[in-house]
């Protein structure tokens, strides 16, 4: 992604979320009713799809910015924001964002099965990342340019959970707080986004 050059990227595109709710839909109204017991639908335990699954999305998308700007929070513009809410809680969200210049939209949710794909839209190619979040050795990179299209096959089993980890892991054994820092400074950012998009 480094190698992109971020003036030919207009658009962005991530989604994270699954069916966690369960039971049967009839004529668009879904039988299962929501506990609100469970942490995931429950707000003051930190449940919502924002919080629990929008991070994900906003995650990856605040590292590929901060591959080629750290100033773009003062140009972020939130153009239109959907929530499903029910009992207080989000259980479905979409947001469109501009940043610089570039489109981003990002989707979560708590009651349907999205693609979990990352998508960059740039002058001349598309790359797709499909089901990033849980990467399986079948998953792939698919580039388009210039009318032919390219798959990467993935060698790493590994989904983007346990890199996280390690990542923390090695860290900590290193005892680096240069590095530390970064990361820290990482996850502020994330919040932040996160902070807008509860708050549309």
């Amino acid at each position: 992604l480094s190698k992109i050059n971020h003036s030919n990227i207009y658009k962005i595109k991530s989604s994270f979320g699954n069916d966690a709710l369960g039971g049967k839909e009839i004529f668009g109204f879904r039988l299962k009713k929501i506990n609100t017991n469970k942490r995931l639908f429950n707000k003051s335990l930190g449940g919502g799809a924002i919080l629990d699954g929008g991070i994900y999305p906003i995650s990856l998308i605040v590292d590929i910015l901060n591959l080629f700007s750290k100033d773009y929070f003062e140009d972020l513009y939130i153009s239109k924001c959907y929530k499903n809410i029910s009992k207080n809680i989000d259980l479905n969200s979409k947001i469109h964002l501009k940043i610089k210049k570039i489109e981003i939209e990002i989707e979560t949710s708590l009651i349907k099965n999205l693609s979990n794909n990352l998508e960059i839209y740039t002058k001349d190619e598309f790359i797709k990342i499909e089901n990033i979040f849980n990467i399986s050795s079948n998953s792939s990179i698919q580039i388009e340019k210039d009318g032919d299209t390219k798959f990467i096959e993935n060698k790493d089993n590994n989904n983007s959970y346990y890199h996280e980890i390690n990542e923390i892991s090695e860290l900590l054994i290193k005892n680096n707080g240069e590095d530390f820092q970064k990361k820290f400074y990482k996850i502020e950012k994330n919040f932040k986004f996160l902070s807008k998009w509860l708050l549309s």
